[in-house]
């Protein structure tokens, strides 16, 4: 769904802000979301990287248990990098 409110059911009420619209993702992602993107973000190859991974996916919606290429594929399609870089700042 692209924009307005949309029903969230792992909370089950209506939110405000909807989820960002793939197909927008998919026509501006000029530059993709890489393995080495995933290490910067402490996503990867770090002391406490898979308990960051799984917050991470759990904040975006996403099932927690997803290889490295299954999320930089759901990444690529989803989201960009922009729109990613906030939400690890808001993590923070």
């Amino acid at each position: 769904m692209c924009g307005g409110a949309f029903f969230c059911p792992c909370a089950a009420f209506f939110v405000d802000k909807a989820p960002p619209c793939p197909l927008q993702a998919q026509q501006q992602n000029t530059d993709p979301i890489t393995y080495t993107d995933l290490y910067e973000w402490g996503l990867s190859g770090s002391a406490n990287a898979s308990e960051r991974r799984r917050t991470f996916l759990r904040i975006l919606g996403l099932p927690p248990r997803l290889s490295k290429k299954e999320i930089i594929q759901v990444l690529n399609t989803l989201y960009t990098r922009d729109a990613l870089q906030a939400q690890l700042q808001a993590m923070k």
